[in-house]
């Protein structure tokens, strides 16, 4: 089985699955911090970047510093570790068993690797699945992200300034199938911002749950196993996927979990089973969605500023510990079977009348996002 990767530099944006705990509030800060501007596709991983804060955060040497960012990512606990390992345990299982897998391989690169603290370094291994290796050459740093990576991630740091203290990598693999694979994609066009293009349409009959909400429609697609969607969300002409994705706020990624997700309708604080979300429906439609891959790096040291970590403060790691660098690189594909893997049988979609068609030939957002309402990985396809 192939794996498509998604790679960060720096600050482990991938190493093991946010909490549960972790409130929305968490994926919106982040992707209003380090969504790239312009009108080119976009992808980043507001999950990698909690567990790259959660290991920081153990290693914090001020407690009210790590009360300030357990409060920040909804946790009840500031003791970050044990949680992100329980979920990134959940997903081992899921790969094993439902055909979606999700690899980490994380590392931190350091000038003093030597005076590590002994107990530190071994929690971090055990509860976020992070080794440690000396700061020396680049090329050390990328050969250790090709062979956990199997190859796919081969270069993730192109040079490291000799003032540099500390590097922070994480590489992780996403290989998702559909629960349903598409037929194969023929040539269509596409309305980017700079004009029309031929891209691979992959185009279906599908039931699918969906919402129409002010400026947008969104409907999601289920991975193999039933633990993973993909949310798409399709501006109105003349809105953009990109302000969508900067005015994000939690209640709108809760709203699309209760229209989006199945079986998803939870109580109120009263324990009252809330109301249908207005505009929701689930409906046979002709879909028409583009095959693409899309690969983005950005510093995320914003996103990590957002949650209260800073690039010093970390005695419990090292004495006098400084973050250098903080990029994230994030690989993304959409294919007729979901991920990079080989393909299988298609049974035949049948649908009698006229029916309505969603077509995702224009720019869109989308969010990997999984049943326990966890964001995996936010973006844009604007065409190129």
């Amino acid at each position: 089985m192939k794996h498509l990767c998604i790679v960060a530099i720096s600050a482990a944006l991938s190493a093991a699955c946010l909490a549960t705990e972790t409130s929305d509030a968490v994926a919106a800060s982040v992707v209003k911090a380090i969504m790239p501007s312009g009108g080119s596709s976009a992808v980043v991983s507001p999950y990698s970047v909690a567990v790259a804060a959660g290991l920081l955060g153990d290693g914090m040497d001020s407690r009210d510093a790590r009360i300030a960012l357990s409060e920040k990512m909804g946790l009840k606990t500031t003791s970050f570790g044990p949680t992100f390992l329980r979920n990134r345990m959940k997903f081992e299982e899921w790969g094993r068993t439902n055909g979606v897998e999700v690899l980490f391989a994380n590392s931190a690169w350091m000038r003093n690797y030597s005076r590590i603290e002994r107990d530190f370094h071994a929690m971090a291994y055990r509860d976020y699945d992070f080794a440690f290796g000396p700061l020396s050459a680049v090329e050390s740093m990328n050969a250790w992200s090709s062979v956990r990576t199997g190859g796919h991630v081969s270069k993730v740091v192109d040079e490291v300034d000799p003032g540099c203290d500390t590097v922070l990598i994480s590489a992780s693999g996403f290989d998702g199938a559909w629960a349903r694979p598409f037929p194969p994609a023929v040539n269509g066009v596409f309305h980017a911002e700079g004009g029309d293009i031929r891209l691979p349409m992959m185009r279906d009959v599908r039931t699918l749950r969906m919402v129409k909400r002010p400026g947008y429609t969104a409907f999601s697609l289920a991975y193999r196993g039933g633990k993973l969607f993909l949310y798409v969300v399709l501006p109105d002409r003349g809105n953009t996927p990109r302000a969508m994705m900067e005015s994000l706020q939690p209640s709108e990624l809760f709203m699309l979990d209760r229209a989006l997700l199945p079986d998803f309708n939870p109580d109120d604080d009263r324990g009252n089973p809330m109301p249908p979300v207005e505009g929701a429906s689930e409906a046979t439609v002709r879909l028409s969605l583009p095959r693409f891959r899309i690969e983005t790096k950005v510093d995320f040291l914003p996103a990590l500023a957002a949650l209260g970590v800073q690039r010093t403060g970390y005695d419990a790691i090292c004495k006098d510990m400084r973050i250098g660098i903080a990029l994230q690189s994030n690989v993304f594909a959409v294919s007729e079977t979901g991920g990079e893997v080989g393909k299988f049988d298609l049974p035949a979609a049948k649908a009698e009348g006229e029916l309505a068609e969603i077509a995702c030939d224009r720019p869109f957002a989308f969010v990997v996002r999984t049943v326990d309402r966890i964001t995996l990985m936010s973006g844009v396809f604007a065409g190129r």
